[in-house]
């Protein structure tokens, strides 16, 4: 397994889980950028029909709880202020 993340922008806690793994089917790498900048390489990666071929490839990304109630809390308050001005059923 091969694992990327960006450097700088997660926490000390995160980064030592990933690099103190100790298992020799881990890899953890580092990179400069951000989560999106890993979009093209990780797509490059897992079309390619020659290393699908020899290699399980597949991918997943993380999510953080916290970044998701934002948003649900932000659509929820955005239908309420449309459904008010229009009046609809809240």
């Amino acid at each position: 397994m091969v694992c990327f993340y960006p450097e700088g922008q997660i926490s000390e806690l995160q980064e030592r889980q990933m690099v103190t793994v100790d298992s020799p089917n881990v890899r953890v790498y580092a990179f400069q950028g951000g989560g999106d900048d890993m979009d093209a390489p990780i797509k490059a990666v897992s079309t390619d029909p020659a290393l699908k071929k020899s290699r399980e490839v597949s991918s997943v990304n993380s999510i953080n709880v916290g970044r998701v109630l934002a948003q649900v809390v932000h659509y929820v308050w955005t239908y309420l202020q449309v459904a008010q001005q229009e009046g609809l059923p809240s």
